[in-house]
């Protein structure tokens, strides 16, 4: 009565055309449960071959506030590892430790990869008198954040892998056959608090 429940699966092997780019089988079932205002997806990985399935997927939600100017819109999240790109923005294996710059975005691109990032972590992305909080619950230890200047949006991607992850300096996971994965992220729409006399 008062949630919604949408799930997914998909048997990924050869009788898929795109099977060639990623040839490891297994099953994936996406459940995404919607209940109030907190949008939950789990993401469930088998393994159903004869070898490993390397984990590496993620999401890209986007945000935008039509009605706050984006220079005004504010990001926060206590990430602190970022990785270092190159001129394509692909991981070089370098990691330093430079925090998500926080508070008013103003004319600032981000497009940053963050590591080591704990379940329950939160990134907040604010305007006006709401927010959208995006929670790490189970699984997701790469965080994206991306804020191009051609479009006034801010993409917060939960990940269990960093971009281009198989050139060898990530200890990239694996699914072992007959066991699973699971991934879960949250997404919170919320008021901002208000100050007195608003």
């Amino acid at each position: 009565d008062d949630a919604a429940l949408l799930r997914a699966p998909l048997r990924f092997d050869a009788s898929l055309d795109c099977f060639a780019q990623f040839p490891f089988r297994h099953d994936l079932v996406v459940t995404v449960e919607l209940a109030g205002t907190v949008l939950r997806v789990t993401t469930e990985l088998d393994a159903v071959g004869e070898q490993p399935v390397p984990v590496a997927f993620g999401w890209h939600p986007w945000f935008d506030f039509p009605d706050v100017p984006r220079a005004e819109w504010e990001v926060r999240g206590p990430l602190h590892r970022r990785a270092t790109l190159d001129a394509e923005n692909i991981p070089t294996g370098e990691v330093a430790e430079a925090p998500l710059p926080q508070g008013a975005l103003g004319g600032a691109f981000l497009d940053d990869v963050f590591l080591e990032v704990p379940d329950g972590t939160e990134v907040t992305v604010a305007a006006g008198p709401r927010e959208v909080v995006v929670r790490y619950v189970q699984g997701y230890d790469v965080a994206v954040v991306f804020a191009p200047l051609i479009l006034d949006t801010v993409c917060v991607e939960p990940m269990t892998a960093p971009t281009d992850p198989f050139r060898g300096w990530w200890p990239l996971r694996t699914c072992e056959p007959g066991e699973a994965v699971t991934a879960v992220y949250e997404i919170e729409l919320r008021r901002r608090p208000t100050r007195l006399g608003e």
